[in-house]
């Protein structure tokens, strides 16, 4: 049974929020240029618009009616606990679990075999190490850049710089603090 403030939800949020309701057909076939009007892919265009706007509605029809459902019965067993004047407090978080499983079919998990397990567990051990492979080559690849752009700037460690050679210290710092900074880091 819907409670008034359930229907009020439900009405303004739904009423007229079918497409047909937004935009009806001929002004959506009007958008499109004169030549394409006719086409069937503009028809079959709008009947899909419309059947997913309906999905949509659909769906935040349910969620309403069970976000009400749930208030509702919290309501309720909020009451009867003042009304018992019981001293044992009701766990919130349990309540609203049952009352979605209740309303959602809970899945009832599968036990897992042993073999089962192990062999999840080697993939995992497999996803791991091969993940960590990747990160101390990519590691690796690093240090060598850097090593070679600090080799690049040696002349600027024992201040034997010539004129034309500041450019290519200047390139080589840039190069570096690119490295640093993360021009190669993300990947």
């Amino acid at each position: 049974m819907e409670s008034m403030d359930e229907e009020a939800i439900l009405s303004f949020l739904t009423d007229n929020a079918q497409l047909s309701d937004i935009v009806t057909r001929q002004q959506f076939i009007a958008v499109f240029p004169k030549d394409k009007r006719a086409d069937p892919a503009v028809e079959s265009l709008y009947q899909d618009l419309a059947e997913t706007r309906l999905r949509q509605v659909n769906s935040v029809r349910k969620n309403v009616r069970l976000e009400c459902a749930v208030s509702s019965r919290s309501m309720q067993v909020d009451l009867d606990n003042e009304q018992r004047d019981s001293p044992e407090a009701v766990d919130g978080d349990n309540e609203i679990e049952n009352i979605y499983s209740e309303i959602i079919p809970a899945r009832v998990p599968r036990k897992l075999t042993l073999a089962e397990m192990v062999s999840r567990m080697q993939g995992a051990v497999s996803k791991l190490t091969s993940e960590l492979d990747f990160i101390d080559q990519d590691s690796k690849r690093m240090i060598e850049e850097t090593g070679a752009i600090v080799d690049s700037l040696s002349d600027l460690r024992y201040k034997k710089l010539s004129a034309g050679s500041v450019e290519q210290c200047l390139s080589g710092l840039a190069d570096l603090h690119s490295v640093l900074i993360g021009g190669d880091m993300a990947t």
